[in-house]
Parts: C-alpha cells; sequence; structure tokens
C-alpha cells in the first residue's frame, strides 16, 4: 500500500523556519546519535494487561540486584534465557516499511526503494540491502574461537549476553534464540514534508541531506501512519520504517538516525523503530548502511517499551552526562564497527552492543564474562554516574 500524506503544518513560516535551521547548521551537519522515545499514553497498570493479553510484542521479566544497590525489573523480547524453556525459540515478525519523503522547501526527494549505486555500500536500494543484511539475514559467527551459531545478528547479541544459560558447558537453553521471522517488505509509503516539520541541508554523497523533526515525525507516525497500517501490521509485530539520508532533530539539535518507542494502539501497545539507512561519506568513521538499525533493533529487543531502569551511567559513547536506561547501543555509539560479509557479497557494518551486567554492575553472564559483544567493555559500568 502506497500512501500520499503531508507532515507538519505548522505555525511557523517556511522563511522563518529555514532561516533558522540554516543559521544553525553553518552548512554542515553535527555528530550523529539516536534516541528512545517513552511509550505514550500507556501506564504501567495498562502494560500490564496488554503483556498478560498477549496484545503486544512477546517479552519476559526478571529482577536483578545491581552491584551498586537495589532491585530492578527488566523485560526483554523473546522467552526467558535464564530457566530451562521446552522451546526457548521466539519468532517475531518484522515489517520493514521503506518511506520516500519529499521536502516542500526545494522539491527533494529521498527514496530509500531506489538504487544509488555511487552511494552505497553494494548494489540494489537500501531497502533491499536492508532486507538481505546480517540483521534479517543469517551469517555463521564465531566470537573469541565460541560458535554462536548460523544466526541474525541481534540474535547472536542475545546469545552472547547470555552465554552462560546459551552457549557455556551445561547451558539450560542451548537452543535459544529472538529471530526477527518472518519479514515483510511492505510497500512504499510517500510522505511530503511541509517546511515546518523538516528542509533539505547540503551534505552526503548526494550532496543532499533531509532533516527532520523527531517530534512531528513520531506524531504523524502514531496518529497517522500506523493507523494506516493496521490491516497489515498488529502489535504482537514489529514495524521498522526506513529512511535514506534523512536525519532527525531534536530541540533544534542534530543529527539523530534512529529511535525506538510504543504508544496505546487500538490492539495493543505497538512497538516501533525508525533508522535512517547510511549512504558512504555521510557520517565519518563506520557509521554506514546499517549501524543504526542495528543499534536500534538491539535496543529493541533489550528495552521493547523504553522503561528499563538502571543505576546511572555515563560519559562514554554518545552520552556526555548521565543516563540511566537499558539502552545497549548508547554507551557504544561511534566505535569502530562489527563488519559481517552477507551471502549478496556485501559488508555490512553492525554496532557493537553492551551487556545487561554492564548497566546493573553485576558479574557477567556474557561471553567470556565480557560486558559487551565483541570485547570492548571488559569490565562494568563502574560508580553511579554524577
Amino acid at each position: 500500500m502506497a500512501i500520499l500524506m503531508g507532515v507538519g503544518a505548522g505555525a511557523a513560516s517556511a522563511a522563518d523556519v529555514i532561516g533558522a535551521h540554516g543559521a544553525r547548521l553553518s552548512g554542515h551537519l553535527g555528530p550523529p546519535r539516536f534516541t528512545a522515545l517513552p511509550l505514550k499514553d500507556v501506564s504501567t497498570t495498562a502494560l500490564r494487561a496488554e503483556i498478560a493479553a498477549n496484545a503486544t510484542v512477546k517479552t519476559w521479566s526478571s529482577s536483578i540486584t545491581s552491584g551498586l544497590g537495589g532491585t530492578f525489573t527488566y523485560r526483554m523480547v523473546g522467552n526467558s534465557p535464564l530457566v530451562k524453556e521446552s522451546n526457548p525459540v521466539t519468532n517475531v515478525t518484522a515489517d520493514v516499511i521503506p518511506v520516500k519523503l519529499t521536502f516542500k522547501d526545494s522539491g527533494v526527494s529521498f527514496d530509500p526503494t531506489k538504487a544509488d549505486p555511487g552511494c552505497l555500500n553494494g548494489s540494489g536500494s537500501p531497502d533491499s540491502l536492508l532486507l538481505n543484511s546480517s540483521i534479517f539475514g543469517k551469517h555463521s559467527y564465531t566470537v573469541s574461537g565460541k560458535s554462536l551459531g548460523t544466526v541474525q545478528y541481534l540474535d547472536g547479541f542475545q546469545r552472547e549476553e547470555f552465554a552462560k544459560y546459551i552457549l557455556n558447558s551445561g547451558a539450560i537453553n542451548p537452543g535459544y534464540h529472538v529471530n526477527l521471522s518472518p519479514v515483510h517488505n511492505e510497500p512504499k509509503v510517500s510522505v511530503s514534508v511541509n517546511p515546518s516539520a523538516g528542509f533539505t541541508a547540503s551534505g552526503g554523497c548526494d550532496g543532499a541531506v533531509g532533516e527532520l523533526d523527531i517530534s512531528v515525525w513520531d506524531s504523524f507516525l502514531q496518529s497517522t501512519l500506523l493507523p494506516s497500517l493496521s490491516s497489515e501490521i498488529k502489535p504482537n509485530q514489529f514495524p521498522v520504517f526506513l529512511l535514506y539520508n534523512v536525519v532527525m532533530e531534536s530541540g533544534g539539535s542534530c543529527c539523530i538516525i534512529g529511535y525506538h518507542s510504543g504508544f496505546q494502539a487500538s490492539g495493543g501497545v505497538q512497538t516501533y523503530a525508525t533508522t535512517d539507512y547510511i549512504s558512504k561519506g555521510l557520517f565519518p568513521g563506520s557509521m554506514t548502511d546499517i549501524y543504526a538499525a542495528s543499534h536500534e533493533v538491539g535496543e529493541w529487543i533489550n528495552d521493547p517499551f523504553v522503561n528499563n531502569a538502571t543505576p546511572a551511567w555515563g560519559h562514554v559513547g554518545q552520552v556526555s552526562g548521565c543516563q540511566s536506561n537499558l539502552e545497549v547501543g548508547d554507551p557504544l555509539s561511534g566505535k569502530p564497527s562489527v563488519n559481517v560479509k552477507m551471502a549478496n557479497g556485501v559488508t555490512y557494518h553492525n554496532q557493537e552492543l553492551a551487556f545487561r551486567d554492564w548497566f546493573y554492575r553485576t558479574k557477567s553472564v556474557g561471553l567470556n564474562g565480557w560486558f559487551s559483544s565483541r570485547g570492548t567493555f571488559k569490565s562494568n559500568a563502574g560508580p553511579a554516574c554524577s
């Protein structure tokens, strides 16, 4: 289904908004970062009822006593790896929705279903490249001599994160998996962006980058776009809205390249993510192609409702101050990628992610006693952040 919608009619004039944006950008994009938006209009009581009624994505929950003191309850996608399961495999239907954004200030469109051979790592469109990537495709992983199996990248991360129960000798759940399966590629959605909601800036391989107000986009997504797709996408599924070379801003600060969230939909609590497929040269280093998608899918699995509290941590990765949540990508944002060559011949750039025990300052049950998936963190987050 393809639909044409307008986004973001606002009170400010186009001249006012574009002038302010142009002055702020000064001809360049800011550093890339990620965010997570808390559940909207969902109380704790309502969320528990939706979970009990299977009216949202399948999750498991446990409590943990932090090494800094205090007991925390957290919830993740899938079955629990901590107790023996007769069937420890979880399959969550994923829906990839490519979003073509046309910015009215310039008339320039950013279309994830169109090939861009000069600017992409591999042939094909961003949409097809994502579908064939390590996010949804399986690859044989061996880390520090230990086989993770032939798995999706984020499934492999969960197996590493809880290796004591899954990978180690005598593990109780060796068959544990959290799969994004089946994967539905939904028809392209076309969205026209008014100047009050976004604009076109200079930058990137193609010479132009879209910049979108995240609050306007997320409001449109919850109020209009997801309801229009309700016949195809249910609350127990995971929709991923795919942008191409369009970054988001919050409070005038650029550049958000992905986020995950959820809200109370008509059929239950709907979780989702928005991610940018990143072309060559848009950002420095290895933050390209699926770096943002791997970050957001990993965080969605480990904190699907954006409410897993932790002791304060920070001054690492993209976090210059302090955070108190289980967002497994943030502390390693910007670090070198985990490169995976898939069957289509493309080498994809995934982000390394932090384990649960890094946040709670508990003894690691992860692979090799590490605190992140490739061993960048070999100790926990340390004293409470201040």
